[in-house]
């Protein structure tokens, strides 16, 4: 795509790469704009309470400066925002357990995404669904590395597992749900968590083994939390 832009006499502003006199990146954690040659700070990573990708951040942030959007507006908007349903999305704090719903995560990127947005010792993963012919060698590698606990069910839930175990993760497999009870896993999954665990179900495949989709689970899931 960069080399394709340098084929376009339109106005370039990039995203994640200090180049040229329009972009946006993250430095030392603050969001660093800089547009028409004038670079200038917008937050703190802190500052902001969503849960989602870096790089939205800096797309949102590159659009609103191309309508000239207030840098006031633009931090009130960025710290208000508290996200979309099913990405990422909090839904509610129990026994100081906080629960995440990011039921639009149907592939192994997506699932990468979410362990980035949290410590990795404070997070308990739900993983597993309905088959996309996925590889997650990668993602059962940083699960690994980075000491990420998991809840595995669904029909993805063997192939998840072999991964795991694949790379000596067995001892992060909370438990493995064979059944098909998804408001029992999410209750079982509340009693294995510790305070201040941030359980997330990011399940990294579709949902079609036990729902009609991804929206359906997401759903469920935030009944079954409210239930708590």
């Amino acid at each position: 795509m960069a080399k394709l832009s340098n084929m376009s006499n339109a106005q370039h502003f990039w995203i994640g790469q200090a180049r040229g006199e329009h972009y946006a990146i993250w430095e030392n954690e603050h969001l660093i704009l800089c547009f028409e040659g004038t670079k200038e700070v917008v937050c703190h990573r802190d500052q902001l309470t969503v849960k989602t990708h870096p790089d939205n951040i800096l797309f949102a942030v590159a659009i609103a400066k191309l309508h000239y959007v207030p840098m006031s507006t633009l931090v009130e908007q960025l710290q208000a925002f508290k996200g979309v349903e099913h990405r990422l999305e909090y839904v509610r704090t129990v026994g100081d357990v906080h629960f995440y719903n990011d039921s639009s995560s149907t592939s192994p990127d997506s699932a990468l995404t979410a362990i980035d947005q949290f410590v990795p010792d404070r997070l308990i993963l739900m993983l597993g669904g309905s088959s996309k012919n996925a590889d997650f060698d990668t993602l059962a590698d940083v699960i690994v590395k980075k000491h990420v606990r998991v809840v595995l069910y669904g029909a993805e839930g063997q192939p998840i597992k072999e991964r795991l175990l694949a790379h000596e993760g067995a001892a992060l497999i909370l438990e493995h749900f064979k059944d098909g009870n998804f408001e029992g896993i999410v209750r079982q999954t509340f009693e294995l968590a510790k305070p201040e665990d941030n359980v997330v179900m990011s399940p990294a495949c579709a949902s079609f083994d036990l729902f009609k989709n991804a929206k359906e689970r997401g759903k469920e899931f935030k009944r079954v939390v409210a239930l708590l």
